[in-house]
């Protein structure tokens, strides 16, 4: 049986390393094993303890500043190309471990590496694990209609993108403050309500009927939806560990 798997994308500030150091001190009290794994190769503070990290794999300043000089966001998609050229060395670190674990990968915040770029998506298939994945979206942008709208989107790339079972994250829920709408219009993704009443001449002429076929597509398929996730707490903690547990079918 092929061991289970977390892959824990989301753009930068969206609390994914956070929520590893959550998910770690959460499965710790549930006996659970499980292997961290920090993905990130420019992630300098790490808040969970990683059982292994690709930055023994890949030198991201070495290759910032090599002679190619293809800047920040250019080095982060070749370290990304330099560990799936180098997935055999990490699958067989991980071989080490309790295969009976749970593997969570915090990857880094690049957008485009979980949405058109090949190599998160080559490194899932050559580790040959039962993955899903944890997508986190910072709560806080859910203050404005057309942000949220395009956060939806970006949910559905990766979704498209990745073919994986994915639980979509609002984190940072207790940090939310005069929300337009009821938290629970955005859990459930009720996104025709959430645009019907945003302010004027914010989405409006063609955007607005854009908008309107976006708000169909998405509630009559039923493809997106988030859970509300406040790291602090342990309640909230659980209820997200046992959507992760069933897109993972773990029993």
């Amino acid at each position: 049986m092929k061991p289970f798997a977390i892959l824990v994308i989301g753009s930068p500030g969206s609390g994914k390393s956070t929520f590893c150091f959550g998910l770690q001190q959460i499965y710790g009290e549930l006996k659970r094993p499980a292997v961290f794994v920090n993905l990130d190769p420019a992630n300098e503070s790490v808040q969970y303890k990683t059982d292994c990290d690709v930055r023994e794999l890949v030198d991201y300043e070495g290759v910032l500043k090599g002679e190619d000089k293809i800047g920040p966001n250019g080095a982060f998609l070749r370290c990304m190309e330099l560990v799936e050229e180098r997935t055999d060395v990490l699958k067989k670190q991980l071989a080490g471990f309790d295969q009976k674990s749970i593997f969570v990968f915090d990857c880094p915040g690049q957008v485009e590496l979980f949405t058109v770029h090949s190599s998160i998506l080559s490194i899932v298939r050559k580790l040959n694990m039962n993955f899903a994945v944890a997508n986190l979206v910072d709560g806080c942008h859910f203050q404005s209609s057309s942000y949220f709208t395009a956060l939806v989107l970006q949910s559905l790339n990766s979704m498209l993108h990745l073919s994986l079972p994915q639980v979509n994250i609002m984190s940072k829920v207790d940090l939310l403050q005069d929300l337009e709408h009821p938290l629970e219009l955005y859990c459930s993704c009720d996104l025709n309500s959430v645009l019907s009443q945003a302010s004027a001449g914010i989405i409006d002429g063609k955007y607005k009927r854009m908008s309107a076929a976006i708000a169909d597509l998405v509630e009559e398929n039923g493809l997106v939806g988030f859970v509300p996730m406040a790291v602090e707490d342990k309640e909230c903690m659980l209820f997200v560990v046992g959507e992760l547990d069933r897109a993972l079918g773990y029993v």
